[in-house]
């Protein structure tokens, strides 16, 4: 399970006045047009948080893909989906063999390096965290490395974030 301490602990308590800024006029009059600053919206919030999630879920996910593959084991749900460049996989079981070597759907490669660009996630409407990743991978003895994409679908069960939901794809 991939538990992050306080990123876990729901939507932030702060109240923040979601109301229009209060209208300001000069001496003549005329509305001034420079707005107050004010505090973040809830929005900006949640999304500062989620993406602290999405980022440290990731560096997570791929330190223990390039280290550990059996430690993704937890990272999934029993119901678990996940589409690997094309393959299906069903179930945390199957995928765990899948990630591990195992099986004739399995990832071939048996030392792997990734290399994480970017990390965009948002809030999901069931309130778990969609997350994209892209970067590059670098199998086995391979000099060239291999850009690829992956999406995460996570939901938090028990104030930890699992995997429900993973699409990966090399990009070639």
């Amino acid at each position: 399970m991939y538990n992050q301490g306080p990123y876990n602990q729901g939507p932030p308590q702060q109240q923040y006045n979601q109301g229009p800024p209060p209208q300001q006029y000069n001496q003549g009059g005329q509305y001034n047009h420079q707005q107050q600053q004010q505090g973040p919206s809830p929005q900006e919030v949640d999304l500062n948080e989620v993406m602290k999630i999405a980022k440290g879920f990731s560096q997570h996910y791929y330190g223990q893909f390039s280290g550990n593959r059996r430690g993704l084991f937890d990272l999934y749900t029993d119901n678990a989906t996940m589409s690997w460049s094309g393959k299906f996989i069903v179930g945390r079981v199957e995928i765990a063999k899948h990630l591990d070597g195992v099986g004739p759907k399995a990832v071939t490669f048996k030392k792997l390096r990734f290399e994480v660009n970017d990390v965009d996630a948002q809030r999901s409407t069931s309130g778990g965290i969609l997350v994209f990743v892209s970067g590059t991978m670098l199998p086995d003895e391979e000099e060239r490395p291999l850009p690829f994409g992956q999406t995460f679908n996570l939901e938090q069960i028990n104030n930890s974030f699992l995997i429900t939901n993973d699409i990966f794809r090399l990009i070639l």
